[in-house]
């Protein structure tokens, strides 16, 4: 049975905090009565999502943030990321065309495509130097 939950943390921009993240998705899955499945996918996305920002959103030299906000309300799961880095609209990323053979795939450069698999009605924008990305997960098949 789903309950309405509400978990909140900020996050360091070192790859380390990859291990409190997936702690507190653990904590927050229980809590809401999450399944599996939609425990999995949630991981995956905020995995996604926080490696992405930590590689690519600020400069070699730079230690950022990123925080995270995860609500369940009637079984659904929205989560909401923001972080100082460099601005990126992950939204209006376009899915890069699918590889004609195995040996063509890309290494990487997929994490996009799978987070708007496992999510739908994105929303982002960029307020006072900030990324603020929401996402909904989508329901696990029934």
């Amino acid at each position: 049975m789903a309950h309405d939950v509400e978990h909140r943390l900020r996050l360091s921009g070192d790859p380390a905090a990859l291990e409190t993240l997936n702690a507190a998705v653990e904590a927050f899955a229980e809590a809401a009565g999450l399944g599996a499945r939609q425990t999995h996918d949630l991981n995956l996305v905020l995995e996604e999502l926080f490696t992405n920002t930590v590689t690519h959103g600020y400069g070699p030299d730079e230690v950022g943030w990123v925080g995270i906000v995860l609500r369940s309300s009637g079984g659904g799961v929205q989560l909401e990321l923001s972080d100082g880095g460099r601005a990126f609209d992950p939204l209006a990323h376009p899915d890069p065309p699918p590889p004609a053979t195995l040996d063509e795939a890309p290494i990487g450069g997929l994490g996009v495509a799978l987070v708007r698999r496992l999510t739908r009605g994105g929303r982002y924008r960029r307020v006072a130097g900030e990324n603020h990305l929401t996402l909904e997960l989508r329901p696990p098949p029934s």
